[in-house]
């Protein structure tokens, strides 16, 4: 197999700020020649067993020829040969060409790992990297106009509630209100007791009874109890008492009748009130209303005209970034093929051992 050093036919246009400096060594320049990973792995592989071969015979190195003989007789056998003088005179060139070989393949292997390490950066590129490496300004983020303000909807009045009789003694003052509640609870404190089954009531006619049949008996004979009934109080001091209390009574009650009609009456006017109110705000809200929906209409002009000059300058924003998107694409593809393409260059101080095997593959 005959290996030429092909002049680069690919125009490279990595910058060196692409490459690693480390790296940039191992590949031929635009005026030289170079070998693809293809033809240095071949001829690394072939030197590689040279340097087995060579390594081989330097380590079994032998500079004594044996001979084995048997006690009474004379004659020898050579059991073991040692180096001859030819071989022993090439042993330094060998030694020489040991060494270049190894130093062949060393250069190839580094070169072939250098160029894995450049394919390999180049396949992880990201646009991040690309924008960094050109100097590339990303644009920023546009500013867009104003979005014009929507109008407000006026609320419609809630339709109101009757009023109640809290709502009405709310409205009282500190000492009309304190009255109510005191009428209203002597009114029940005292119609509690004086009613048929209050207490005072029940006492009274207790009474009566008991002055209408003084005397009352259980039992027969020796066991007869007899019990004898007289008043503790006379009767005209209840009736009396009983009958002041119903005057008290019916006089807080009357009080608190006419306290409830006011009461009544202001809850009705409060109501009132309330409607009345409430048609005004409708009236005034109806109007609000239809101001509003003129204002909508205009909002809506406003709104269609804003949504396309945002769409323009987003679609122009997005524009700029999908083409750097492609640009940094295509530049990435261009790397990793112009990667691939790199060619191994071959230094002066190995091109002597190149040319030997480059021949043994003939």
């Amino acid at each position: 197999m005959i290996i030429n050093l092909e002049p680069r036919d690919v125009q490279v246009n990595r910058k060196q700020k692409d490459m690693e400096k480390v790296n940039e060594i191992f590949f031929a320049g635009e005026n030289e020649k170079g070998l693809t990973s293809s033809s240095a792995n071949f001829l690394a592989n072939m030197a590689s067993e040279q340097v087995a071969r060579t390594a081989e015979f330097l380590e079994k190195a032998n500079f004594v020829n044996t001979e084995l003989a048997i006690i009474g007789h004379q004659d020898r056998i050579l059991s073991d040969k040692g180096m001859t003088s030819e071989t022993f005179n090439k042993i330094q060139s060998m030694i020489e060409r040991h060494g270049k070989l190894k130093s062949f393949c060393a250069w190839i292997r580094e070169a072939i790992k250098a160029k894995d390490r450049e394919l390999a950066l180049a396949k992880a590129m990201v646009q991040k990297d690309y924008v960094t490496l050109m100097g590339i300004e990303l644009p920023k983020d546009p500013e867009l106009p104003e979005k014009p303000e929507e109008p407000e909807k006026p609320e419609y009045p809630s339709e109101p509630v009757e009023a109640t009789e809290r709502d009405v003694l709310e409205t009282w003052s500190i000492k009309d209100r304190a009255r109510y509640f005191e009428i209203e609870a002597m009114a029940s404190t005292y119609g509690k007791l004086i009613h048929q089954s209050g207490a005072i009531n029940a006492a009274r006619d207790i009474l009566h009874a008991k002055i209408a049949s003084p005397v009352h008996s259980e039992g027969r004979g020796r066991e007869t109890v007899v019990e004898y009934y007289t008043p503790s109080i006379p009767v005209e001091l209840v009736d009396n008492l009983f009958d002041k209390l119903q005057d008290l009574y019916r006089s807080y009650e009357k009080e608190l009748n006419s306290m409830k009609f006011r009461i009544k009456e202001e809850m009705e006017k409060l109501t009132q009130e309330r409607y009345k109110e409430y048609n005004t705000a409708v009236a005034v809200s109806r109007v609000m209303m239809d101001e509003w929906y003129e204002q909508m209409k205009e909002y809506r002009v406003k709104l269609v005209e804003w949504n396309k000059e945002c769409t323009m300058i987003k679609s122009a924003y997005n524009s700029q970034l999908r083409q750097i998107r492609a640009n940094f694409e295509a530049y990435k593809s261009n790397l990793i093929n112009e990667t691939s393409k790199l060619k191994i260059r071959i230094p002066e101080a190995i091109l002597d051992i190149f040319n030997e095997l480059n021949a043994i593959g003939k």
